[in-house]
């Protein structure tokens, strides 16, 4: 764990404050607690921005007048709250404790205050070091929660020898050096279906249903699915899906070649809208002309598959958002056009998962807005989680909003 304690430049040195202070340092690192310290809030301020932190501790050194009129303390705890709310604030001071009441900014922003003249270092060190605790555990999303729980039981298993801590690697020399590079905790949290405590991937059930059901409310989706085979098995699971022999399906034609692969599985039939390209060869989206009902009839004739919208939606429609050269199509306007020729809609978004989370890409993704104001097709989008999110390798998401077939 790692804490911020900022020891302003002003104070006196080797005054009682600053002996304090550091006593309290002290405290917080004999409890295994990294410090980081800070002489003036410029300066905490780049320690807020470029690193995460599990409390903040500030000495201050003022007069009353100063602490009641001053905005220094507020605006920078102002910034903590916008990089990382929650993060537990102590005030240390050794002024009388009603001037600090009397700055209500600032003792809104602040958890604890305690007095340098009557606290002593290892209590406040013992409730510093409680509050990071509580912060750290109540920040962690369900499944990372339960997992870590598990690893403390140090749970044996039984039924799968591969799954006992990583101990066979260390039977061999090149088996030890793997183990000893990636770590015991790796090993012992990598476990299979067997393991119950953590509920069932197949199932659905238990820490990677919470972490599932937390997933869809953070990516505006009625389900979400965690799937472990990159975002090219998640598109295949779509595909299969949805699809059978013969089925149509209407198809990006500079799709992944997992969305060939589904073809391939599941039989069904491609109608294929072509994107458009300039002459610096950079691929840009479909033109809404062949997302079109019309632009999507005229081509099946073309291609000699029978297709009549009217009468049976296709069962399945791909686009690739972004494109590999970056451009995003405005998913609202998509959306609405396919949706006149298939009941599911299918925005692989591989390289795209970060755009809910940025304004400027507002309406153009498919998880957009709110998920109980969703009419129409079922859309899904599927997020390579390893690539421009944060996971391990082949981590994917599955995101669903239901709609016509779902």
């Amino acid at each position: 764990m790692r804490a911020l304690v900022i020891e302003h430049q002003n104070i006196t040195p080797n005054s009682f404050a600053d002996r304090a202070t550091k006593s309290l340092i002290a405290e917080l690192q004999n409890r295994s607690i990294e410090i980081i310290t800070a002489t003036s809030y410029e300066d905490a301020r780049a320690v807020i921005l470029s690193t995460q932190i599990d409390s903040l501790v500030l000495a201050l050194e003022k007069t009353e007048e100063q602490i009641v009129n001053s905005n220094e303390e507020v605006d920078l705890l102002a910034a903590l709250q916008a990089r990382q709310s929650e993060v537990p604030v102590f005030l240390l001071a050794e002024r009388a404790r009603t001037s600090i009441l009397n700055n209500r900014q600032l003792m809104e922003r602040v958890d604890e205050c305690y007095s340098v003249l009557e606290d002593t270092a290892d209590f406040v060190a013992g409730r510093i070091v409680a509050s990071m605790r509580r912060y750290r555990a109540q920040v962690l999303p369900p499944f990372m929660k339960a997992m870590m729980h598990y690893n403390d039981i140090h749970e044996y298993s039984w039924s799968a020898p591969g799954h006992q801590g990583g101990i066979g690697f260390t039977k061999t020399p090149a088996g030890n050096q793997f183990f000893e590079f990636f770590g015991e905790n790796l090993f012992r949290t990598d476990m299979g279906i067997e393991r119950a405590a953590l509920g069932s991937l197949l199932d659905h059930s238990g820490a990677f249903k919470d972490s599932e059901v937390e997933a869809a409310k953070i990516f505006g989706a009625h389900q979400s699915y965690s799937g472990i085979v990159g975002t090219s098995g998640s598109n295949r699971t779509i595909m299969q899906a949805c699809m059978k022999d013969d089925d149509i399906a209407i198809c990006d034609r500079n799709c992944h070649k997992s969305i060939e692969q589904g073809l391939i599985l599941t039989g069904a039939r491609p109608i294929y809208m072509v994107p458009s390209r300039n002459c610096y060869g950079i691929i840009g989206p479909i033109s809404k002309v062949q997302m079109s009902k019309e632009g999507i009839a005229l081509k099946a004739k073309n291609a000699g598959i029978p297709f009549n919208a009217d009468e049976k939606k296709a069962s399945y429609a791909v686009v690739t958002n972004c494109t590999y050269d970056g451009l995003c199509y405005h998913s609202e306007v998509t959306e609405a056009l396919l949706g006149e020729s298939s009941s599911r809609i299918h925005m692989d978004e591989a390289w795209f998962g970060y755009a809910r989370f940025n304004p400027i890409y507002k309406g153009h993704f498919a998880m957009r807005g709110d998920a109980k104001d969703h009419t129409g097709p079922t859309v899904f989008a599927t997020h390579s989680t390893h690539k421009l999110l944060n996971a391990l390798s082949q981590a994917s998401y599955i995101h669903v909003r239901n709609g016509e077939n779902a």
